[in-house]
């Protein structure tokens, strides 16, 4: 399966509108993000310029006018940004996220859910069809009531059932 396909395109948006809504959020230690968490360039972009302008200075709002500003000194970043109507798109982002930066949490865990199964499946080539399988209803079930956490949990106890596989009576001692 292309699971880089796969994203949750309004999660992300209503993400962004946070941190454009309340810049301090972006260095909270409950919301961390990398540009791993974002699929598309798109999204990689104005979240790399939302980390440029959160490290320059305390702002109380990030807004389209700052963002555009921000893109216009990279060519190809801003040929990205007019692409995917930059502009408007912070500005539905913002709107959208004005009344859920209570729910922020929601938003980005459900993020860090889908960049952890991409990533997992593109960076370490595992098969995620034991969390993630849209041709199995269960499995999407279970895939939508798990937390980030859960999902980390269930790839981490994956590898350890795989190194206890190797694991012989005597570890420390090699002996021929």
């Amino acid at each position: 399966m292309k699971f880089n396909q796969q994203v949750d395109k309004q999660s992300i948006l209503i993400l962004l509108g946070c941190f454009c809504n309340n810049p301090r959020l972006f260095n909270d230690e409950r919301y961390v993000t990398t540009e791993y968490d974002f699929p598309e360039n798109f999204h990689k972009l104005i979240w790399g310029a939302i980390k440029n302008l959160v490290k320059k200075g305390n702002l109380e709002e990030i807004t389209p006018m700052l963002l555009n500003s921000e893109m216009s000194q990279f060519d190809v970043a801003y040929n990205i940004w007019n692409m995917n109507d930059g502009w408007q798109y912070i500005e539905v982002a913002k709107e959208q996220a004005r009344n859920e930066y209570k729910n922020i949490g929601r938003y980005y865990d459900e993020v860090r859910k889908y960049s952890m199964i991409r990533n997992a499946t593109e960076e370490l080539k595992m098969n995620v069809d034991f969390l993630y399988n849209e041709n199995n209803e269960e499995t999407m079930k279970m895939f939508s009531s798990m937390t980030s956490n859960d999902i980390l949990r269930e790839i981490n106890e994956k590898f350890t059932k795989f190194k206890r596989s190797f694991k012989g009576n005597n570890d420390d001692v090699l002996s021929f």
